[in-house]
């Protein structure tokens, strides 16, 4: 349907219809937005059409006013009305200045407009001149279907733009399904072909490491209370040779005093005497036999030396749960970008995360088990301490005290066939160096 540039401009100069007003488009951004690109549009087309540049229109309001005194000078002349047929002002600045008839009177740019309208099918009267009635009603009939075709087309193309952006995100979405399900495809496959060794660590790595744990723990505190007790043993037997009564005198009288020494006494049964006949003289501030080498009874579950092995499992377990957060992180970041790619680079790195956070975990479990088996073994492994034979200790006490006792009332040819003493323990001195 012809349009032209001149309707959109005279319409501040015509009269105004008795009609309805058309109503507004509705208060939508979009289509406001819509609209008002497709009328641009439009416009640029009436002006290409007219012969106008829609890029360079013609002369400004503040250039019109410098030349506006020229050409109304020049209004008279018949070449001047090429001016006004080229913008499309030819009706309002005719007769806001007088130069062209009022409205109802004969012009030009009406017959023209009247002419359009008459092509277009809006209307039917006569080509006059004279903006009447039923010039301006079939104007206003020819501005809302153009308004209303404006609409319809701002419609259309958002309608139109609602369905390529469904399209595109319809797409996109089998995409990513299609690639999502290739990726998991693909970390089937990989999963299929993961080694034995890793497959097992994956799946059972925490409750085996648990259970191995738990197995080292007891060994390890069994393989140190047998090795204690067997020390304990070696020593109480080597206590006993001490207290044995075989040897001269002196060496039973410095075997009794060692014993009384490793047994944790103060004093020792005989100590030197040089103005003794026999050079020893026995010491009645020794303790009884019965009370050396009493051990309290916790040492059988607990002894010092249960820091270092508790100690190294339980650092072993701390260690470990802290690489294994770190694996953990890793794994989930792994398995993030193997979902947004799932590329052979992204699943094998999944891959890899998968074996680290299970050897952490594994390792950590077992250095818990380990702990609770070495503390659980406590009430079967005990530390068994072996207490030298006291009663014998003390018998030969009595022995070698009644010897010196005995000796010591004979006369001095009987005290020195008493041969000189050996060292008495392992602190004694030689008896021979105080007489």
């Amino acid at each position: 349907m012809p349009t032209t540039p001149m309707m959109p401009l005279m319409a501040p100069f015509m009269p105004q219809s008795a009609e309805p007003v058309v109503p507004a488009a509705p208060a939508d951004p979009d289509l406001e937005w819509l609209t008002q690109k497709v009328r641009q549009a439009r416009m640029r087309e009436e002006l290409s059409a007219a012969g106008i540049d829609p890029d360079n229109p013609g002369m400004t309001l503040p250039e019109f006013g410098r030349h506006a005194a020229t050409e109304l000078a020049l209004a008279a002349v018949p070449a001047a009305k090429l001016f006004p047929k080229a913008t499309g002002l030819a009706a309002g600045l005719g007769a806001f200045f007088g130069l062209t008839s009022p409205a109802g009177s004969a012009d030009d740019g009406v017959k023209q407009l009247q002419q359009q309208l008459k092509d277009a099918g809006y209307y039917q009267g006569p080509i006059d001149g004279k903006m009447g009635p039923m010039t301006q009603a079939a104007q206003q009939r020819f501005e809302q279907d153009r308004m209303r075709r404006e609409q319809a087309e701002a419609e259309r193309m958002r309608a139109q733009a609602e369905a390529e952006r469904v399209q595109f995100e319809r797409e996109q979405a089998e995409r990513e399904a299609a690639q999502r399900a290739a990726g998991e495809k693909r970390m089937r496959e990989m999963e299929e072909n993961v080694s034995p060794v890793s497959r097992a660590i994956r799946d059972y790595g925490p409750a085996v490491g648990f259970g191995l744990g738990v197995l080292t723990g007891g060994l390890t505190r069994g393989k140190m209370a047998r090795t204690y007790s067997r020390a304990s043993e070696e020593a109480a037997q080597r206590s006993n040779r001490l207290i044995s009564g075989e040897g001269d005198l002196p060496s039973r009288i410095g075997g009794v005093n060692q014993f009384w020494q490793e047994g944790g006494a103060a004093a020792v049964p005989f100590s030197p005497a040089p103005a003794a006949r026999a050079g020893v003289r026995p010491n009645p501030d020794a303790p009884s036999a019965t009370r050396l080498y009493q051990t309290p009874r916790i040492s059988e579950f607990a002894r010092v030396r249960d820091v270092v092995p508790v100690g190294g499992f339980l650092g072993e377990a701390a260690v470990s749960s802290h690489f294994g957060e770190q694996a953990r992180r890793e794994l989930r970041e792994a398995y993030e970008a193997a979902e947004r790619d799932p590329s052979e680079a992204n699943i094998n790195r999944l891959q890899a995360a998968m074996d680290r956070a299970a050897i952490f975990d594994t390792m950590g479990r077992f250095g818990l088990g380990a702990a609770f088996g070495f503390g659980a073994g406590a009430a079967k492994a005990r530390y068994r301490t072996t207490r030298p034979d006291v009663g014998a200790a003390e018998a030969e006490r009595i022995r070698i005290d009644q010897l010196l006792r005995g000796r010591g009332g004979s006369s001095a040819t009987s005290a020195q066939a008493v041969p000189p003493p050996a060292p008495l323990g392992v602190s004694f001195i030689q008896l021979s160096d105080l007489t």
